[in-house]
């Protein structure tokens, strides 16, 4: 969209990284199409393909060191249903003295930091997905989070999410590290100038029929700036309502006003920080939000 247009929309537009329209009056640009070529997925293809970042059992195997710091969080449905708790294991095949590294993460929740082991040393880390007390599984069950794998300097979140032929899918975060490019952390930075930023996505992105999701901080939808692949929505330090309005699929809202959020939470936001905000859940169950600070800013 040109200045000029953007100059004559609405003073907001309404946030998604991938399955959200920008909003303004004066365009009907769906702005799915343009978040989509910078939405990082994990394609279905990915699914059942060898893991070679991590390719080791874990009997009687000598570890690398802890690598990366991640996190995950756990949007994803299956069938059109919350997936219910998973565990998260640092080896590919957990035998009976492995335990999970993240364990029983319940649908909408978003775990702490942790650091997996490394194959050996030198190696990538990397995260497999199974249900809660399970240490078997069919595809997509046993599936590594991540096709290439973590370095050392990764900083992460990686969001569980759904895609269209029921696959496990995933929307990043990245807060560190080489995929962190100097273009978005720059932009994040002059962005957020004093005060606080959310970083939003959409995790539930890769569901075509969605219904349209804008964010809403204290009762009005912002203006979002898109930073590469970032919706960026800068806030002042204190203690914020943030929520979540839809809209049918393909309609566009041309003000926020008078619609009632899906879903809300309040954040006590503090000067300088950053905090990861995902769009997650399907019509049939709710469409919600979940906020998390994100480490180091």
């Amino acid at each position: 969209m040109s200045p000029a247009q953007y100059r004559s929309s609405l003073p907001f537009l309404a946030a998604s990284l991938a399955a959200i329209l920008a909003l303004a009056a004066c365009s009907s640009r769906d702005a799915r199409t343009v978040a989509q070529a910078h939405l990082d997925t994990l394609a279905s293809s990915r699914l059942g393909t060898t893991d070679t970042a991590n390719p080791f059992k874990s009997t009687g195997h000598t570890y690398g060191p802890p690598t990366g710091k991640i996190r995950v969080a756990n949007l994803l449905e299956i069938n059109g249903q919350p997936s219910g708790p998973v565990d998260l294991y640092d080896v590919p095949h957990p035998d009976s003295t492995a335990t999970p590294i993240i364990k029983h993460l319940a649908y909408g929740q978003i775990s702490d930091y942790v650091s997996p082991r490394s194959g050996a040393a030198g190696s990538r880390s990397n995260l497999y997905l199974f249900q809660a007390d399970q240490k078997t599984g069919t595809q997509p069950w046993g599936t590594n989070i991540d096709q290439s794998g973590f370095e050392p300097t990764d900083q992460l979140t990686v969001a569980l999410s759904p895609t269209m032929s029921n696959q496990i899918g995933g929307v990043y975060v990245d807060e560190g590290g080489k995929r962190l490019n100097d273009m978005v952390s720059s932009g994040e930075t002059a962005t957020q100038g004093s005060g606080g930023l959310l970083v939003v996505s959409a995790a539930n992105s890769m569901i075509d029929t969605l219904p349209q999701q804008y964010i809403m901080v204290d009762g009005a939808c912002p203006t979002p700036k898109f930073v590469g692949s970032a919706m960026l929505f800068p806030i002042a330090p204190g203690s914020h309502t943030i929520g979540l309005v839809t809209s049918p699929h393909g309609r566009t809202l041309q003000s926020c006003a008078g619609h009632a959020p899906t879903s809300t939470l309040t954040e006590n936001v503090a000067a300088g920080q950053r905090y990861a905000v995902l769009m997650y859940g399907m019509p049939s169950d709710g469409q919600k939000i979940v906020a998390a600070p994100i480490a180091g800013h």
